[in-house]
């Protein structure tokens, strides 16, 4: 009996074993949701709802062609990534082609980006790495349109051809911290400006700067001696190459080898302060000479772009004189830190307001318009709104997350600012829609919308879907009570995919919803903010948005309307004289009984 006793035992514990073994191979498996757009794994665990793909856990692992990332059916619906703090790598080809993906704001506990991490993420124009250490080869290759990358401080090594082919790329500096540095890093960065390599390394790598054909500032660090093969081909607008320190006799040969319209006496001591990067292009069109005039400037916490377009009439001779007929100018910012701020006020201040880039070449007002990318968490500054007040300035300003916004500052005229503002906001898929909300959406598809911070002057938030929801209508209502809808204003989105909602002032919390193609919504209530949009069957007509601004309700204290707020003061201060009436009631009616005792005690 004892021997079946411990037989049974043996076949028990083989059992468990199997069982226990069978669950550590279960765990290692990745789960996902029956719909396919979450999952989890003993790494991670992700979710992709209304275009937002969130990832928490230790690390995204490293993925390939043939065993891709899990969201990757999905890379063209993917607007925005959230990655939770404690993730300590993305690793390779995670994000690779999602085409739809606008910014990257990775948090503190990322120190490595596998190869191939962005590649190919053609809408990506900001990525913020606050603490990154390794960048993988060909991290963010082929992002076309990425002019804000800010290369941290934290970084060591720099891999093959990490921004290859990302042709918006206009300034970056490679901080001295890097050691490690491979092949081809900027090659065909076509739009590249200024350079200013700051790396402690002894060698120019091999292809580095090839074919970034208007690079006009660079920089080398102290100490290098050689240029790689290639490294400065096809950099035709190269006259001038700056090095740290005293430049070394072997480098001015080197470069001078490497590209001979560089002489030796033309690399030389960097300066107190670099002059800015130009460009400049002439286009004939037509009857008219078509120039754009580019200023590069990076300094103070700000790298700024001034591109200033001017059209000259052609002459008999085919030649032009000095008279404009046509000008505009657009600056590009990257805004590093606060101090940018300043940098920027005074640039737009001294350029364009005082001095006037275009003064006495053409008496028309000249539309400027500012686009800035607010990086490492850096907030839109009040002081700097309060300088471009009543100006005929447009600003368009991206938040680390990809929050969007647009502001007319000529009707900012008369408000009075505080320091600073956070322009992010979330955009969360509204699943369960409340019974009560229910009867006023009907059965549209709905967002939350949800804002960092209270914005107390005229704007335009520009929400980001993707281009299915083109030129449907997308209504937005202000959640007033928790289980009151109050709709402000419906808005065709755009063929791109954007509604612009333009708003005179939002609130901080939770307590907006946005949602598409509300059954009471008619064709005349929708807003169109662009020309294409208003083709369409819904309007014929365009509507200018700055016409458009609603005003909603004010929330203060406690997120209270000021309707809300009154009528509580008026129900406290009714409540209180209540309870005032009440104390004296009782206290006359014991005054009265102690009266009647002492009377009758003296009968």
């Amino acid at each position: 009996m004892r021997r079946v006793v411990q037989q049974l035992n043996k076949v028990v514990c083989a059992l468990m074993a199997t069982m226990v073994l069978l669950g550590a191979l279960l765990c290692a498996v990745p789960t996902v949701s029956a719909a396919d757009r979450s999952g989890k794994t003993s790494e991670m665990e992700w979710a992709l709802v209304g275009g937002v793909l969130t990832v928490s856990g230790k690390t995204i692992p490293d993925f390939t062609e043939e065993a891709p990332a899990p969201w990757h059916a999905f890379k063209d619906e993917i607007n925005r990534v959230e990655l939770k703090n404690g993730i300590a790598a993305v690793g390779s080809m995670a994000f690779f082609e999602c085409s739809s993906l606008a910014a990257v704001h990775l948090p503190a506990s990322v120190k490595t980006v596998g190869a191939m991490a962005f590649a190919g993420c053609t809408a990506l124009k900001t990525a913020v790495m606050p603490s990154v250490t390794h960048i993988g080869e060909y991290a963010f290759s082929r992002c076309f349109k990425l002019n804000g990358a800010v290369l941290p401080a934290t970084l060591t090594r720099l891999d093959r051809a990490a921004f290859y082919r990302c042709e918006s790329l206009r300034s970056v500096t490679v901080p001295a911290t890097v050691t490690e540095m491979g092949d081809a890093v900027f090659a065909y960065c076509a739009g590249l400006l200024d350079v200013q390599l700051l790396a402690t390394i002894t060698s120019l790598p091999e292809w580095t700067f090839y074919g970034c054909e208007k690079l006009s500032s660079l920089t080398l660090p102290q100490g290098m001696t050689a240029v790689g093969e290639r490294a400065l081909e096809r950099c035709e607008a190269l006259v001038t190459v700056y090095q740290q320190g005293e430049p070394d006799d072997e480098l001015k040969q080197a470069v001078h080898a490497a590209l001979p319209d560089v002489l030796p006496d033309n690399v030389v001591s960097l300066p107190e302060q670099l002059p800015p990067a130009t460009d400049t292009v002439y286009e004939q069109q037509d009857d008219h000479m078509h120039s754009e005039d580019t200023v590069l400037e990076n300094h103070g916490g700000a790298v700024i772009e001034t591109t200033t377009q001017k059209e000259y009439p052609i002459d008999q001779n085919g030649g032009h004189g000095d008279k404009v007929t046509d000008a505009r100018i657009d600056m590009t910012v990257t805004i590093t830190d606060k101090a940018g701020w300043e940098t920027l006020t005074e640039t737009i201040t001294q350029q364009v307001f005082e001095q006037g880039v275009l003064k006495g070449e053409t008496k028309k007002d000249v539309p400027l318009t500012v686009e800035i990318a607010a990086m490492n968490g850096s907030k839109l500054s009040g002081a700097f709104l309060q300088s471009v007040a009543g100006k005929q300035l447009t600003l368009r300003l991206t938040t680390p997350n990809g929050s969007r916004w647009r502001i007319n500052c000529a009707l900012l005229r008369g408000y009075s600012f505080k320091d600073e503002y956070d322009l992010t906001y979330s955009r969360t898929y509204y699943e369960k829609i409340s019974d009560a909300h229910r009867k006023t959406l009907g059965a549209a598809t709905a967002y939350w919308l949800s804002f960092a911070d209270r914005i107390d002057f005229p704007s335009t938030v520009e929400v980001y879907v993707d281009a299915t929801v083109a030129r449907q209508a997308a209504t937005l209502f202000e959640k007033t009570s928790a289980t009151e809808l109050k709709r402000l204003q419906s808005v065709a989105a755009g063929e791109d995919g954007v509604i612009a909602y333009p708003m005179a002032n939002v609130n901080k919390g939770e307590q907006y919803v946005m949602a598409f193609n509300v059954g009471t919504v008619t064709p005349n209530d929708v807003i169109h903010t662009d020309k294409e949009s208003a083709d369409s069957d819904w309007l014929e007509n365009y509507v200018p948005i700055t016409d458009q601004y609603v005003i909603t309700d004010v929330r203060g204290f406690l997120g209270l309307t000021m309707k809300q707020f009154t009528w509580i003061v008026v129900g406290c201060v009714g409540g209180l004289a209540l309870v005032v009436f009440i104390i004296a009631l009782v206290v006359n009616m014991l005054g009265k009984k102690k009266a009647m005792e002492a009377y009758r005690r003296r009968q």
